[in-house]
Protein backbone atom coordinates (compact mmCIF):
# COMPACT_ATOMS: atom_id res chain seq x y z
CA UNK A 1 0.00 0.00 0.00
CA UNK A 2 3.03 2.22 0.18
CA UNK A 3 2.75 3.83 3.62
CA UNK A 4 2.02 2.83 7.17
CA UNK A 5 -0.64 5.54 7.26
CA UNK A 6 -2.62 3.87 4.45
CA UNK A 7 -2.33 0.48 6.14
CA UNK A 8 -3.43 1.98 9.46
CA UNK A 9 -6.53 3.52 7.83
CA UNK A 10 -7.38 0.23 6.10
CA UNK A 11 -7.24 -1.78 9.35
CA UNK A 12 -8.53 0.88 11.74
CA UNK A 13 -5.42 1.11 13.92
CA UNK A 14 -2.84 3.80 14.51
CA UNK A 15 0.20 4.29 12.30
CA UNK A 16 2.42 3.73 15.35
CA UNK A 17 0.81 0.29 15.85
CA UNK A 18 1.64 -0.59 12.25
CA UNK A 19 5.20 0.67 12.74
CA UNK A 20 5.69 -1.40 15.93
CA UNK A 21 4.29 -4.52 14.21
CA UNK A 22 6.59 -4.03 11.22
CA UNK A 23 9.61 -3.59 13.50
CA UNK A 24 8.71 -6.76 15.43
CA UNK A 25 8.33 -8.76 12.18
CA UNK A 26 11.64 -7.42 10.86
CA UNK A 27 13.35 -8.51 14.07
CA UNK A 28 11.88 -12.03 13.94
CA UNK A 29 12.84 -12.40 10.26
CA UNK A 30 16.26 -10.81 10.83
CA UNK A 31 15.62 -8.21 8.13
CA UNK A 32 16.15 -4.49 7.85
CA UNK A 33 13.92 -2.04 5.99
CA UNK A 34 15.52 0.84 4.10
CA UNK A 35 14.04 3.44 1.84
CA UNK A 36 15.83 3.30 -1.50
CA UNK A 37 14.77 5.70 -4.25
CA UNK A 38 11.52 6.47 -2.42
CA UNK A 39 10.54 2.78 -1.97
CA UNK A 40 10.89 0.54 1.08
CA UNK A 41 13.25 -2.36 0.39
CA UNK A 42 14.17 -5.25 2.62
CA UNK A 43 17.82 -5.94 3.36
CA UNK A 44 18.76 -9.49 4.30
CA UNK A 45 17.68 -13.02 3.45
CA UNK A 46 13.98 -12.82 2.53
CA UNK A 47 13.55 -16.56 1.87
CA UNK A 48 11.19 -17.17 4.82
CA UNK A 49 9.17 -14.04 4.06
CA UNK A 50 8.92 -14.97 0.36
CA UNK A 51 7.62 -18.44 1.25
CA UNK A 52 5.15 -16.91 3.72
CA UNK A 53 3.89 -14.59 0.97
CA UNK A 54 3.28 -17.57 -1.34
CA UNK A 55 1.38 -19.41 1.42
CA UNK A 56 -0.82 -16.36 2.00
CA UNK A 57 -1.40 -15.98 -1.72
CA UNK A 58 -2.53 -19.63 -2.01
CA UNK A 59 -4.71 -19.18 1.06
CA UNK A 60 -6.39 -16.11 -0.49
CA UNK A 61 -7.20 -18.13 -3.58
CA UNK A 62 -8.19 -21.43 -1.95
CA UNK A 63 -10.39 -19.79 0.68
CA UNK A 64 -11.89 -17.38 -1.87
CA UNK A 65 -10.59 -14.40 0.06
CA UNK A 66 -10.23 -11.05 -1.69
CA UNK A 67 -7.24 -10.96 -4.01
CA UNK A 68 -4.90 -7.97 -3.99
CA UNK A 69 -5.20 -5.50 -6.86
CA UNK A 70 -3.00 -2.54 -7.76
CA UNK A 71 -3.05 -0.23 -10.78
CA UNK A 72 -1.21 2.49 -12.65
CA UNK A 73 -1.97 6.08 -11.75
CA UNK A 74 -4.03 6.85 -14.83
CA UNK A 75 -6.37 3.85 -14.75
CA UNK A 76 -6.53 2.92 -11.04
CA UNK A 77 -8.93 5.66 -9.93
CA UNK A 78 -11.02 5.25 -13.08
CA UNK A 79 -11.33 1.45 -13.17
CA UNK A 80 -10.81 0.36 -9.58
CA UNK A 81 -12.97 2.70 -7.52
CA UNK A 82 -15.10 1.35 -6.06
CA UNK A 83 -13.01 -1.78 -5.70
CA UNK A 84 -14.31 -4.63 -7.87
CA UNK A 85 -16.02 -7.49 -6.04
CA UNK A 86 -13.61 -10.17 -4.83
CA UNK A 87 -10.62 -7.81 -4.78
CA UNK A 88 -8.84 -5.69 -2.19
CA UNK A 89 -7.37 -2.48 -3.58
CA UNK A 90 -3.84 -1.46 -2.72
CA UNK A 91 -1.92 1.29 -4.50
CA UNK A 92 -4.13 2.55 -7.33
CA UNK A 93 -1.92 5.46 -8.32
CA UNK A 94 1.38 3.73 -9.00
CA UNK A 95 3.81 5.74 -11.09
CA UNK A 96 6.55 3.10 -11.12
CA UNK A 97 6.34 0.20 -13.55
CA UNK A 98 8.99 -2.13 -12.10
CA UNK A 99 7.88 -2.23 -8.46
CA UNK A 100 4.44 -3.77 -9.17
CA UNK A 101 6.05 -6.43 -11.36
CA UNK A 102 8.42 -7.25 -8.48
CA UNK A 103 5.44 -7.43 -6.10
CA UNK A 104 3.66 -9.79 -8.50
CA UNK A 105 6.69 -12.06 -8.66
CA UNK A 106 6.88 -12.16 -4.85
CA UNK A 107 3.17 -12.84 -4.36
CA UNK A 108 2.54 -9.59 -2.48
CA UNK A 109 -0.13 -8.54 -4.98
CA UNK A 110 -2.24 -10.77 -7.19
CA UNK A 111 -2.95 -8.48 -10.13
CA UNK A 112 -1.83 -5.13 -11.52
CA UNK A 113 -3.65 -3.06 -14.11
CA UNK A 114 -1.16 -1.52 -16.48
CA UNK A 115 -0.81 -0.25 -20.00
CA UNK A 116 1.75 -0.92 -22.68
CA UNK A 117 4.75 -0.47 -22.57
CA UNK A 118 4.65 -0.87 -18.77
CA UNK A 119 3.38 -4.44 -18.81
CA UNK A 120 5.53 -7.52 -18.48
CA UNK A 121 7.09 -8.63 -21.73
CA UNK A 122 4.88 -10.99 -23.73
CA UNK A 123 7.50 -13.72 -23.53
CA UNK A 124 7.82 -13.42 -19.72
CA UNK A 125 7.56 -16.95 -18.33
CA UNK A 126 6.68 -15.80 -14.82
CA UNK A 127 3.85 -13.33 -15.42
CA UNK A 128 0.73 -13.70 -17.53
CA UNK A 129 -0.49 -10.58 -19.26
CA UNK A 130 -4.15 -10.52 -20.24
CA UNK A 131 -5.18 -7.79 -22.65
CA UNK A 132 -8.40 -6.13 -21.55
CA UNK A 133 -8.68 -3.68 -24.41
CA UNK A 134 -6.64 -2.36 -27.34
CA UNK A 135 -6.17 0.85 -25.35
CA UNK A 136 -4.23 -1.33 -24.03
CA UNK A 137 -4.78 -2.27 -20.39
CA UNK A 138 -3.44 -5.56 -18.99
CA UNK A 139 -4.11 -7.63 -15.90
CA UNK A 140 -0.95 -9.35 -14.65
CA UNK A 141 -0.37 -12.19 -12.20
CA UNK A 142 2.93 -13.36 -10.76
CA UNK A 143 4.88 -16.57 -11.25
CA UNK A 144 3.31 -19.58 -9.58
CA UNK A 145 0.13 -17.61 -8.86
CA UNK A 146 -2.85 -19.89 -8.46
CA UNK A 147 -4.47 -18.24 -11.48
CA UNK A 148 -1.68 -19.73 -13.62
CA UNK A 149 -1.92 -23.15 -12.00
CA UNK A 150 -5.63 -23.47 -12.72
CA UNK A 151 -6.68 -24.06 -16.30
CA UNK A 152 -10.04 -22.45 -15.56
CA UNK A 153 -8.63 -19.19 -14.17
CA UNK A 154 -10.44 -17.04 -16.74
CA UNK A 155 -13.71 -18.52 -15.46
CA UNK A 156 -12.80 -18.12 -11.77
CA UNK A 157 -15.29 -15.95 -9.84
CA UNK A 158 -12.67 -13.37 -8.85
CA UNK A 159 -11.35 -13.11 -12.40
CA UNK A 160 -14.83 -12.89 -13.93
CA UNK A 161 -15.92 -10.24 -11.42
CA UNK A 162 -12.84 -8.12 -12.11
CA UNK A 163 -13.17 -8.58 -15.87
CA UNK A 164 -16.85 -7.61 -15.91
CA UNK A 165 -16.35 -4.62 -13.62
CA UNK A 166 -13.47 -3.30 -15.70
CA UNK A 167 -15.32 -3.75 -18.97
CA UNK A 168 -18.38 -2.01 -17.53
CA UNK A 169 -16.20 0.88 -16.42
CA UNK A 170 -14.67 1.18 -19.88
CA UNK A 171 -18.15 2.27 -20.90
CA UNK A 172 -19.70 2.09 -24.37
CA UNK A 173 -16.35 1.57 -26.06
CA UNK A 174 -16.08 -1.80 -24.26
CA UNK A 175 -18.30 -3.28 -26.99
CA UNK A 176 -15.49 -2.62 -29.42
CA UNK A 177 -13.30 -5.01 -27.40
CA UNK A 178 -15.33 -8.24 -27.38
CA UNK A 179 -12.59 -10.61 -26.34
CA UNK A 180 -10.21 -10.77 -23.41
CA UNK A 181 -7.36 -13.06 -24.34
CA UNK A 182 -4.28 -14.47 -22.70
CA UNK A 183 -1.15 -13.04 -24.26
CA UNK A 184 1.37 -15.66 -23.17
Amino acid sequence: MGTGEKVARRYGVSQSTISRNVQAALKVLELEARKIQGQWDLIGDTTILDLERKVHQLWRWNEQQPLRLEAQHWCGPWLCQPTPEGWLAGNLDCLDDQRPIDLLRKGVIDAWLASYPHTAKHDDEEIASIQLSPMPIHRLVGEGHTLLLRRDFLQAPQTQALQMTLLERLGPQAKAYPEIRLLN
